[in-house]
């Protein structure tokens, strides 16, 4: 049985330019998602690709707290 690290290596790979397009709007972020797995998930790629601030939310309602 072969194990494989997913961790080792990045999921999505963004070239440079990709990045220098993006980071004017990605300067906040809010995830609303009822998934954690889900949240989880887009914020560690969120957070490969730029420094942006990432708020999470499970609802709507707790989203407009934010």
């Amino acid at each position: 049985m072969v194990e494989r690290s997913f961790r080792s290596r990045a999921l999505f790979t963004t070239d440079a330019k990709l990045q220098q397009r993006l980071a004017p709007h990605l300067k906040r972020v809010l995830i609303v998602d009822p998934t954690p797995a889900s949240v989880k998930l887009l914020s560690e790629l969120l957070r490969r690709i730029t420094s942006a601030q990432i708020w999470t939310a499970a609802s709507d309602k707790k989203a407009m707290q934010i």
